[in-house]
């Protein structure tokens, strides 16, 4: 299952200078995109919790990007040796427990006992 994060969308609009929304969005877990279309934004408990209250047992837990979505893509995107190096970190970094909820998305891997 992939749902948008809560804080990797925080996240993002620090990033893109958009300061001003992320207290509604930390306050209201609804999120109306551009297009008119609601969206809710989960935390990594919220939705490792809510798999688990239905069923469902954890086998992994991923939040991405981690790393890739602040690359300078003139840096990375043009030299494959710098984009491997950057794949490898992505994939190194997008399951630690500490980063866990600050990418756009998270990812729940998981089967129903």
């Amino acid at each position: 299952m992939q749902v948008q994060s809560n804080n990797g969308m925080i996240h993002d609009k620090v990033r893109k200078g958009m300061i001003g929304q992320t207290l509604d969005i930390h306050n209201d877990t609804e999120f109306t995109d551009g297009l008119g279309i609601k969206s809710h934004l989960y935390t990594v408990q919220e939705i490792v919790e809510l798999l688990r209250n239905n069923g469902c047992e954890i086998l992994e837990v991923a939040s991405t990007p981690v790393f890739t979505h602040t690359a300078n893509k003139k840096t990375y995107y043009k030299n494959l040796e710098k984009l491997e190096i950057l794949k490898i970190l992505e994939y190194k970094y997008c399951t630690k427990p500490e980063l866990l909820g600050l990418g756009h998305h998270i990812l729940v891997v998981a089967k129903k006992k």
